[in-house]
C-alpha cells in the first residue's frame, strides 16, 4: 500500500511477511511442493528439500493432472489409453478409471474441489466436459464455436472457469462453471496459450505462449493485460504453469525443466530442477492447502432441488443465482429449471423424479 513518500508491504490473511525480505509474502503453514506429470509417471518434489518422489508409476502418455488436496486424490488424463484416472496420492498405483470412454485427447483436466466435479478439455472433439468424482453424471459443457482447447482452469469459489483455446484464432476464454456467460478476454495477445493458471488471491490470470515466448497476465475480465516475461532463451518451449505466494512455475519441453519466476517482475528466474533432469515434463501444479480454499457450497443442501447435475453459477448481479441445475448427456431440463427427463420422454414421467426429491427434503 502506498505511503506519503514511501510505501508498505502487507501480506494476504493466511501469509506472512518473509522474514528475510519485507517485500515477500510466505504461507503461514503447510510445505509446498510441485505435483507434475512426466509422460511415464507423476512425481512430486518438495519446494523445501527438493527431494523428488514417485507418485505414479508406468503410465502410458500421462499428459493433465490435478488434485484434491482435502482428500488426497489426484486426477490424471492419459492422452495414450485415452482415459482419465484417479488415485490417492500416498497410494498412487492403486488407480481407479474414471473416465474409460469416449475421450480422444485431453490436454487440460480441473478439478472443483468444492462440488466434487472434474472438467476437462478434448482437443479432438472440441469439447469441454464435466462429471462428478466417480465418473458419473458426465455432460458435454462446452461444444459451439470452440476449435482447440487446451488448458483449464477453475474458481469455483466465483463459478467461473477459464480456458485456452490453441487454434488459428488463438484466444483465453472464460464462462460460467454451468457455461453460462461465456466471452473470450484476451485474444490479441496469444498465439499458443499452452499453459493456464489462476490467482486466487489477486484475481489474476496467468499463462504461457509457446509461440510469443512470454508469460502473461491480466485480470479475470481481461483488463490489464501485462507481459510478466519475454524470452526466447529462457521460455523455449513453455508448456504447463501454477502459481504460489510470489512465484510462477512452468514446465519447459525444449529444456526439459521446471522453472520458476517472480510472478510480479519476471525476474529471479532458476530451475527448480537442474536441466534435463526431467525427461518430458508436461502439466504441474503447486501442492498446498491454499491452492484450494475453502468455499461455500450452494449445492449442499439437497443437491440444490436439481434432480442430476447442481454446478456452481457465478455471481453476475445482486440477483444472481448462485447454482445451475444442469443433465447430464441424453437427458434434458424442463421448464421448472430442476428436473431432467430422457430426451423425448413424456412430461409426466416427472411425477417420479418430483416424489424422488420431495422424499430427501
Amino acid at each position: 500500500m502506498n505511503e506519503k513518500g514511501s510505501f508498505k508491504c502487507s501480506c494476504a490473511a493466511g501469509y506472512l511477511k518473509d522474514p528475510s525480505n519485507h517485500t515477500r509474502c510466505k504461507a503461514a503453514e503447510g510445505h509446498a511442493s510441485l505435483l507434475f506429470t512426466r509422460r511415464h509417471d507423476i512425481r512430486k518434489v518438495a519446494l523445501d528439500r527438493l527431494e523428488m518422489t514417485s507418485i505414479v508409476k508406468d503410465t502410458k502418455m500421462a499428459a493433465a493432472l490435478d488434485f484434491v488436496f482435502r482428500t488426497g486424490m489426484i486426477f490424471w488424463s492419459d492422452s495414450s489409453e485415452k482415459k482419465i484416472y484417479k488415485a490417492p496420492i500416498d497410494e498412487g498405483n492403486e488407480r481407479t478409471v474414471v473416465i474409460d470412454d469416449g475421450l480422444t485427447t485431453s490436454d487440460g483436466l480441473a478439478v472443483d474441489w468444492i462440488y466434487s466435479h472434474i472438467y476437462w478439455t478434448d482437443s479432438k472433439k472440441n469439447t469441454i466436459e464435466l462429471a462428478n468424482f466417480e465418473g458419473n453424471m458426465r455432460k458435454t459443457l462446452i461444444q459451439d464455436h470452440i476449435q482447440e482447447p487446451r488448458a483449464i482452469a477453475l474458481n469455483p469459489l466465483e463459478g467461473w472457469m477459464f480456458w485456452t483455446d490453441w487454434s488459428d484464432e488463438a484466444r483465453i476464454e472464460k464462462a460460467g462453471m454451468d457455461g453460462s456467460h461465456r466471452t473470450v478476454i484476451v485474444d490479441n495477445d496469444v498465439q499458443w496459450p499452452n499453459g493456464l493458471t489462476l490467482d486466487l488471491i489477486g484475481k489474476k490470470i496467468y499463462w504461457v505462449d509457446a509461440k510469443l515466448y512470454i508469460i502473461g497476465s491480466c485480470n479475470y475480465d481481461g483488463t490489464g493485460i501485462r507481459t510478466v516475461l519475454y524470452s526466447p532463451e529462457v521460455l523455449r518451449h513453455p508448456f504447463s504453469i501454477t502459481t504460489f505466494e510470489d512465484y510462477v512455475y512452468w514446465t519447459d519441453w525444449d529444456k526439459e525443466a521446471i522453472f520458476k519466476a517472480n510472478k510480479f517482475t519476471g525476474q529471479s528466474v532458476e530451475a527448480v530442477m537442474s536441466l534435463r533432469a526431467l525427461k518430458y515434463p508436461m502439466v504441474v501444479h503447486v501442492y498446498h492447502p491454499y491452492r484450494q480454499p475453502d468455499g461455500m457450497n450452494q449445492c449442499q443442501a439437497v443437491n440444490g432441488h436439481c434432480s442430476h447435475l447442481c454446478l456452481p453459477a457465478p455471481r453476475i448481479n445482486s440477483k444472481s443465482p448462485l447454482l445451475s441445475c444442469a443433465c447430464p448427456d441424453g437427458l434434458k431440463l424442463l421448464s421448472d429449471g430442476l428436473m431432467c427427463v430422457e430426451k423425448g420422454k413424456m412430461a409426466y414421467d416427472v411425477n417420479y423424479f418430483l416424489n424422488k426429491l420431495y422424499a430427501l427434503i
